[in-house]
């Protein structure tokens, strides 16, 4: 072993190491909504209801290619139709190459947009639909797509928003964000947005933490401080998310120069990625928050 494959598992060993004392320490010290009905008003989040998507989109693994990734691509169609957008497939072939690690996919991004009254740039909000190998991807990232998905349902049947809202369900992200690549590099709408949310999951509960954000934050860090009940960012969840090997589809995004937020959830991290990655597995809690 050279003195640089030490040092990364090293590393390695010390992400890991922090990210089960953050687990612990945001569990305990972090406030958590509770569980929202699907009685609540229909101008509400409801965690009830987002589960109930979840339960459809994650009855197995669906990685890209398979047949069930290509049902839970036409079932998130079906449900952007049915709140009333135009939803499109945007089909590229996209490349990601990292030392001697290179891979090229078809993708098939799902996108849609809803128009505001008097818009002055877009927010772009986005979630992976695939999930990996036999994972069944509950949380990674199926908590992203039905959160967005309720939270559209949830502004439709409030007064219309003034600035367009893009809502993009990207195709493998396990791969190398290959799908969020396709998206900065190719889609026309990229030049209409002014900020990306971006909705991740590393386990299977704890609290939403914003683990990452973009450079000249500090309007982002008010407006979120001031709209979310249940705020959270910590600096070294940051430094932990730094040191990780992985990206997010925010990632190619911030490259680009976008401003946005990155949130995740790291609790019960021992199912991410397994085959125990269910709704079942999934706190509601965290769905809620």
């Amino acid at each position: 072993m050279n003195k640089g494959e030490a040092q990364n598992r090293w590393w390695g060993v010390i992400t890991i190491t922090l990210m089960f004392l953050m687990s612990c320490f945001f569990s305990t010290r972090t406030g958590q909504p509770s569980p929202v009905s699907a009685n609540a008003p229909e101008t509400e989040f409801s965690s009830a209801r987002a589960m109930a998507i979840l339960v459809e989109i994650a009855r197995q693994a669906h990685p890209p290619g398979s047949p069930e990734h290509e049902r839970v691509r036409s079932y998130l169609v079906d449900r952007l139709t049915t709140l009333g957008l135009n939803p499109e497939i945007q089909t590229s072939t996209s490349s990601f190459q990292r030392g001697t690690m290179a891979r090229t996919a078809t993708v098939r991004n799902v996108v849609a947009r809803l128009p505001g009254t008097a818009s002055t740039g877009a927010i772009l909000i986005t979630a992976h639909y695939d999930s990996r190998g036999l994972a069944v991807g509950a949380g990674d990232d199926g908590t992203g797509v039905v959160s967005i998905l309720e939270t559209l349902r949830a502004i439709q049947t409030g007064p219309p928003l003034r600035n367009d809202v893009i809502v993009l369900f990207t195709d493998a992200e396990e791969l190398g964000l290959l799908g969020a690549r396709a998206f900065v590099n190719e889609h026309p709408w990229m030049e209409d947005i002014q900020l990306v949310l971006s909705f991740e999951m590393r386990g299977g509960g704890g609290p939403v933490i914003m683990v990452e954000t973009a450079e000249d934050n500090g309007w982002i860090i008010d407006a979120l401080q001031a709209s979310d009940q249940y705020p959270f960012a910590n600096a070294m969840a940051y430094e932990v998310y730094q040191r990780m090997p992985n990206d997010t589809d925010f990632t190619p995004f911030k490259e680009a120069g976008k401003q946005g937020l990155n949130f995740a959830a790291i609790d019960k991290g021992h199912v991410y990625h397994q085959q125990y990655d269910t709704p079942e597995n999934l706190s509601e809690s965290t769905l809620q928050h």
